[in-house]
């Protein structure tokens, strides 16, 4: 039992510690992918902008954004990123070594994100690398095929940033004419873009190009203006390199006083920002002076000390550079031995660098070649996919195309079908209105006719006169009937033109007058003409008259005896309004509504002396009033008459 026990006290422990070692979720997991996109964007920024005022902190937030970035698939600020760590290592941390990884890392994903701007900063980042390692070759490599690109794109802070660095590989290999050339144009890019940081970084390397040219005074005048442009900015870490330029220029000048004043101003800025790139320089330099100034133990302590720092940071560059100078400070004081032996270990140092840079050259170039590759491969998969994306987009345009087409040819059809069909109701209509309308009339005419010839014949002369009058009411009918028929025809087949001109309503109304006077005193209706308007008016007369003859005829048509049939003109602001008012029988609602709202021929009602119509009337009379961009109106007064408007514009708006 005590076994037993003892088994589940283990397991209920291991269980427990199981859960307490369990790795908490961590917070960027339960982040979003926009949450995450939004972090990493704010601290890349925070990462770039500590880099000189806390480099280790600004370190610590790009790994961490980077991890972040990395976690979250957020490809386009990976390369940023890693150029920016790099730059970090190798600029703040003086790390060239580990900076290298970064750079390449930037390089690879620019090139699968196909970012040409980190592309070409990734390349001369890692151009600046090699030219701190000692690698010349590879350094011009990478570094003009930064410029190359960034000409491309017209990127002038990374021109600047190219020929800043093409300056100073030159001024490593020694051609110092393109040194100037290229650091000048670089300082002309800073200066016209504002950039008082950069600008003034430029001319501190301009100056060290004409202090290894000889041309001290252009040197220290150079110096000495980027000095008072770095104290303006306050940048401790540029303002020590310039005083430590300038005591090698009084060095040069062998003012020794004045040079160690300088190198020792330079010295307490670097101690105080544990700047070990510019202690290797003013220690070496200082340990010259103390050779000219005859003082062995100074001048070996503080080589020493370069030495030190040159091999705690590792740049090659600056440990063969230790060997040198103490070759060189050994000979100042005649100790040929020691300079003897000095310079055996800066000769043995200097071929063992350039084997491993020759390794590191073949390194570089093989990775390049798959880099290349890889690149190609990736841009004949995008062409490839472009193309197909192309054929897609030319397929989707020619079905668009194909169905616009089809879309046309079916409303065409379309419209075709309906005027075919309104030709055919046209048709039909003609057909009815001459079987019905137009033939009730002739059999009147035809009957009273044989009825007249034969009372003739039997000389019964009692009823002539009467039948004279049926058959002229029958023939001013049928006539007006015709005359219906035919203007509906017109207007149907689009006969009738529109041409509007000047004219005076007066005249219109007299015409009307005189058409209709007759008509109106047979049947003893009052007919009144009341015109509101004393300018002429622009529209189509005839037009005009063929619509209110309509609306007068069937004003006439449904008022009886004593009645009275008002037609009125007059101007209501942009619009000239015709009416025409009866007391007659009135219209029915059903009849008005469909008179309104519908543009079939409306059924003719018999008039209030039996007279006979085709329906097509107020057809006419719509039909004409839109050419004019006008609207029928009609009000009902059952049993009291009705009233039809209509209104035109008045601005020659047709």
């Amino acid at each position: 039992m005590t076994y037993v026990r003892d088994i589940v006290v283990i397991l209920i422990v291991s269980i427990g510690f199981e859960l307490i070692s369990q790795p908490n979720i961590s917070n960027n997991e339960l982040l979003s992918h926009e949450q995450a996109q939004e972090i990493v964007k704010e601290k890349s920024s925070k990462c770039w902008k500590l880099r000189e005022e806390d480099p280790l902190l600004a370190l610590n937030i790009g790994l961490e954004t980077l991890e972040l970035a990395s976690e979250h698939k957020i490809t386009d600020y990976l390369p940023r990123l890693n150029n920016y760590i790099g730059v970090i290592y190798i600029h703040y941390l003086f790390d060239v070594k580990n900076s290298f990884p970064y750079f390449h890392n930037a390089l690879t994903l620019s090139l699968q994100n196909n970012d040409s701007v980190q592309i070409a900063f990734s390349y001369n980042n890692l151009g600046d690398a090699f030219m701190l390692s000692g690698n010349v070759p590879l350094a011009l490599q990478h570094t003009s095929q930064s410029i190359e690109i960034f000409e491309s794109l017209n990127h002038l802070n990374g021109i600047a940033y190219g020929y800043y660095n093409l300056g100073l590989v030159y001024r490593v290999k020694g051609d110092y004419d393109s040194s100037v050339y290229y650091l000048k144009k670089a300082r002309d890019i800073r200066h016209d873009m504002h950039d008082s940081i950069g600008y003034a970084s430029v001319l501190m390397d301009l100056a060290k190009t004409y202090e290894v040219q000889g041309l001290l005074d252009d040197a220290m005048k150079t110096y000495q203006e980027s000095y008072d442009c770095h104290r303006k900015i306050n940048n401790d870490t540029y303002t020590a390199y310039c005083l430590n330029g300038m005591g090698s220029i009084y060095y040069l000048k062998e003012n020794y006083d004045l040079a160690y004043e300088k190198f020792k101003a330079s010295l307490e800025i670097n101690l105080s920002n544990n700047y070990y790139f510019g202690l290797i320089d003013v220690y070496l330099n200082l340990a010259l002076v103390y050779a000219r100034l005859g003082d062995i133990e100074k001048g070996e302590d503080v080589l020493y000390k370069a030495q030190k720092y040159a091999h705690k940071i590792g740049y090659p560059s600056k440990i063969v550079s230790t060997h040198k100078t103490y070759a060189e400070f050994y000979q100042i004081l005649k100790k040929y031995k020691k300079a003897s032996e000095s310079f055996g270990r800066f000769i043995a140092l200097n071929d063992s660098i350039l084997s491993e840079q020759q390794f590191e050259t073949l390194n570089q170039l093989q990775k390049n070649h798959v880099m290349q590759q890889n690149l190609k491969d990736a841009k004949s998969s995008l062409l490839a996919q472009k193309k197909d994306r192309y054929y897609l987009i030319i397929i989707i345009i020619l079905m668009i195309f194909l169905i616009f087409m089809i879309g046309l040819k079916l409303l065409s059809q379309f419209k075709m079908n309906a005027k075919l069909q309104e030709v055919n109701s046209t048709k039909d209509k003609m057909f009815s209105v001459i079987s019905h309308d137009l033939r009730s009339p002739f059999n009147s005419l035809l009957g009273f006719t044989d009825l007249l010839i034969e009372d003739l014949k039997l000389k019964k002369y009692n009823n002539a006169d009467k039948y004279a009058v049926i058959i002229h009411s029958a023939t001013r009918e049928t006539l007006n009937l015709l005359n219906n028929l035919l203007t509906w025809s017109r207007s149907q087949t689009g006969k009738i033109h529109f041409t509007p001109h000047e004219f005076l309503v007066n005249t219109l109304f007299n015409d009307l007058n005189s058409l209709f006077k007759i008509d109106s005193s047979e049947n003893n209706i009052k007919l009144l003409f009341k015109n509101n308007i004393d300018e002429k008016i622009f529209a189509d007369q005839t037009i005009l008259m063929i619509i209110l003859t309509n609306l007068i005829s069937n004003a006439l048509k449904y008022t009886p005896s004593e009645g009275e049939v008002v037609v009125s003109a007059e101007k209501k602001q942009q619009k000239i309004s015709f009416t025409v008012s009866d007391t007659g029988i009135g219209i029915s609602d059903d009849i008005l509504s469909s008179i309104l709202t519908t543009n079939k021929n409306i059924e003719s009602k018999t008039g209030v002396r039996n007279e006979k119509g085709t329906g097509l009337g107020l057809t006419i009379c719509k039909d004409l009033i839109s050419r004019h961009n006008g609207t029928l109106y009609a009000e009902n007064k059952t049993g009291k008459g009705s009233i039809f408007s209509f209104e035109i514009p008045a601005d020659k708006q047709f």
